[in-house]
């Protein structure tokens, strides 16, 4: 594992599955939750979307970050596609966009579609969810374990 200079974080597969094992939370406070995804050539473009997206619905953009493949540069949902490259080319990847915001819990609806939280331990918990299910899938043989 490795940050590059625009703040990449580069985690292979194999490094994500064996610090998953070991400890979850850091992984998941320290590494999905935070960096530039890697769709962004750099920190300062990533700023520029999140400071977009934050002036049309009125959500600091501390409260904004990108999920999934856009992130990594592959995916890691517990699914079949586990494991698979974002492929910019051919099928250009989706943003999932997180939006930490009590006012979307609170009867103010926004007109966007994400995964929207309440509060950060709220949006922490989905992906302990996420990565327990991809270990429990490695675990019991319905997913594959990473490439080397």
């Amino acid at each position: 594992m490795s940050l590059d200079s625009h703040g990449h974080i580069l985690l292979s597969p194999v490094e994500l599955h064996k610090m998953a094992e070991v400890n979850r939370i850091v992984l998941i406070n320290f590494f999905l939750m935070r960096g530039t995804p890697l769709l962004f050539p750099d920190y300062k473009v990533y700023c520029g979307l999140l400071n977009d997206v934050s002036s049309r619905i009125g959500v600091h953009p501390n409260n904004l970050f990108l999920r999934g493949s856009c992130h990594l540069g592959y995916s890691i949902a517990p699914k079949s596609k586990v494991w698979t490259p974002m492929d910019t080319k051919s099928k250009p990847s989706d943003l999932d966009l997180v939006i930490v915001d009590v006012l979307a819990h609170c009867g103010q609806p926004r007109g966007l579609s994400a995964f929207i939280f309440r509060d950060w331990l709220s949006a922490r918990r989905r992906y302990e969810f996420d990565i327990a299910e991809l270990l429990d899938g490695i675990g019991n043989g319905d997913l594959t374990a990473p490439p080397n």
